[in-house]
């Protein structure tokens, strides 16, 4: 069953219809790398990093990503203890702004706008420290009048140590179909990727360590670009560019690590090796690329986390989330 979601592809650039949903969904996601499958902490976002998701009694989350000169990517989550388990939904949206349009020979036609949007629906049970979870979801995105829609489902399971601070996740996501495509004819796939992650914290060290593996379901996710395929060597002569088992290797993984500052002050970092080569420019440093840095902070029943992420030398993202606890007593 899984193998069938999956397909090898010689070159992997240009073939997806629904890439927008591998956006980094929260800010402390994008602190820790970028993908969270080993997440069992109460979070607004949790069902966005693994379907078995987990709510004391409810949570609801806010997420917002300004990125750069044009679009801005927004959330809206919440968690409840429902039916013997966790359920809930969230809505996704990104905006891509307003373009200007032209016919082949040059004329204006007017201004367009481009957007993407998900609706979820999410439902967890825990069994002794395993918990196993489902999401459903409907995802849709316009370009001008040109549009696609399709539904999916992600599956997951955590596993949270009872005494050590050690927890474990797996999750598969994007297992999808499209009802209509942009083009007809010009059928477009889903990001399906499968990840798997562990967390653990030394018993008397303010620490807790993240590793992750990511897109698991391909091995080979280096892209060499065409354009840029071929380099000049000191001798002048042209020599191919060739990928080697680390590289290969090292774009599977991320790293993380947040120092507790006391029981309601967070510090985050981690680096994604993918991020850093997949945004690296020839002949030029990489500087601070594939790096993030984020604090979460808890007030009350209020989580507030800020992360800013290096994309590039002259640019990067910053991610805000906002959560709310609600039906317990505060800390």
């Amino acid at each position: 069953m899984l193998a069938a979601c999956f397909s090898a592809q010689a070159q992997i650039g240009g073939r997806l219809g629904y890439a927008f949903l591998q956006q980094v969904p929260s800010a402390r996601a994008a602190a820790l790398g970028g993908v969270l499958p080993q997440n069992t902490e109460e979070d607004g976002g949790a069902m966005f990093y693994n379907p078995a998701g987990v709510a004391s009694s409810g949570i609801v989350g806010v997420g917002y990503n300004p990125a750069k000169n044009r679009f801005r990517y927004s959330s809206l989550a919440g968690m409840q203890n429902s039916w013997g388990g966790t359920a809930g939904a969230s809505l996704q949206y990104m905006d891509y702004g307003t373009f200007q349009g032209y016919t082949p020979d040059g004329t204006y036609t007017g201004t367009y706008s481009a957007n993407a949007y998900t609706l979820t629906t999410n439902y967890s049970k825990a069994l002794g420290p395993f918990r196993f979870g489902a999401n459903v979801k409907f995802a849709g995105a316009t370009i001008e009048s040109y549009s696609q829609y399709g539904m999916g489902f992600d599956l997951g399971a955590t596993y949270k140590h009872p005494k050590a601070d050690f927890a474990a996740g797996f999750v598969l996501q994007n297992v999808g179909v499209s009802f209509k495509n942009m083009v007809a004819g010009q059928q477009r796939s889903w990001p399906t990727t499968l990840s798997a992650g562990v967390s653990y914290k030394f018993e008397h060290m303010p620490v807790r360590f993240y590793g992750t593996a990511q897109q698991l379901q391909q091995w080979d996710i280096v892209y060499l670009d065409p354009n840029y395929n071929v380099k000049t060597d000191a001798n002048g002569q042209e020599v191919s560019q060739k990928k080697t088992f680390t590289d290969k290797l090292f774009r599977h993984v991320t790293i993380g690590a947040e120092l507790l500052l006391g029981k309601n002050v967070r510090v985050m970092g981690g680096y994604s090796h993918l991020l850093r080569r997949e945004m690296r420019i020839e002949n030029a440093s990489s500087g601070a690329s594939g790096f993030s840095l984020g604090t979460f902070i808890k007030l009350k029943a209020y989580r507030l986390a800020y992360t800013h992420t290096f994309i590039a030398t002259s640019a990067g993202n910053n991610y805000f989330t906002l959560g709310y606890v609600f039906g317990q007593k505060s800390e």
